[in-house]
C-alpha cells in the first residue's frame, strides 16, 4: 500500500475523490484519491470521511479495525458527500483494451495474465463472457445451461481448459456451486477444485 504523505495534517474532516491525489491534504478542494489514505488520516485525528461521487477501485482488501471507530465522543464516520453517489468496487479497471472481432459477433482483447474474473463491464454495462452453452436470456438458470458442459466429449475439443469455471445448481434449487477447472486427464475427464457457493 502506498503511504499517504498528507495523512497527518490534523484536519477534522477529510474528503476523498477518485480524481483526487493522495499527496493532497484531504480537503474539499484538494481531496485524497484513495480510501486507504483517508483511513490513515482518520486514524490520526477522528472525524468524518466524505466520499465524493465516482468509483473507488480497491486493489487490495480495505480492512477496518477498532482503531477506525474513533471514540464515543468523536466517532469516525465514512459517508457520501451531500448528494454524491460513490461506488466502492472490488473489481479492477482495465485501461485501453484493444477489442478486436474474433468470430460470430464475439470480440476479444488481451488482458493481464493474472486477471481473474467472472464478470466484465464495458461502459457500465455487463457483458457476456465466452461460455457454453451460449447466452440465452430466456433460460431458467444461469442464462443457459446444459448437462454436457464438462463432459469428456466436450473436453476432448479443448487444448487446455485450465482456469475455466463450471457452475451447477443444487438439485433442490436453493443455491448454486462453482468449481474451477484445474486440468483434464488423458481420458478427457475434467479435474475440478472448489464447490464454492
Amino acid at each position: 500500500m502506498t503511504v499517504c504523505s498528507a495523512c497527518f495534517c490534523g484536519a477534522q474532516s477529510y474528503f476523498v475523490s477518485p480524481g483526487g491525489d493522495d499527496a493532497n491534504p484531504g480537503t474539499l478542494k484538494k481531496p485524497f484519491a484513495t480510501l486507504q489514505c483517508a483511513q490513515q488520516a482518520a486514524r490520526q485525528k477522528h472525524g468524518a470521511v466524505f466520499l465524493r461521487g465516482g468509483t473507488y477501485y480497491l486493489p487490495e482488501t480495505l480492512v477496518f479495525t477498532e482503531q477506525d471507530s474513533g471514540t464515543k465522543d468523536a466517532p469516525v464516520v465514512f459517508q457520501n458527500y451531500q448528494g454524491d453517489k460513490p461506488v466502492i468496487s472490488g473489481g479492477g479497471r482495465l485501461e485501453k483494451l484493444d477489442w478486436r472481432p474474433y468470430a460470430n459477433g464475439i470480440f476479444q482483447a488481451q488482458v493481464p495474465a493474472d486477471l481473474q474474473t467472472e464478470e466484465i463491464f464495458v461502459n457500465g454495462e455487463r457483458e457476456i463472457l465466452a461460455r457454453y452453452p451460449n447466452f440465452d436470456p430466456k433460460a431458467q438458470y444461469f442464462d443457459s445451461f446444459a448437462p454436457d458442459a464438462i463432459s469428456p466429449q466436450r473436453a476432448a475439443r479443448w487444448a487446455d481448459p485450465t482456469g475455466g469455471y463450471s457452475h451447477a445448481m443444487h438439485p433442490a434449487l436453493w443455491g448454486d456451486f462453482t468449481w474451477r477447472i484445474t486440468s483434464k486427464d488423458t481420458n478427457n475427464q475434467v479435474k475440478l477444485e472448489g464447490g464454492w457457493r
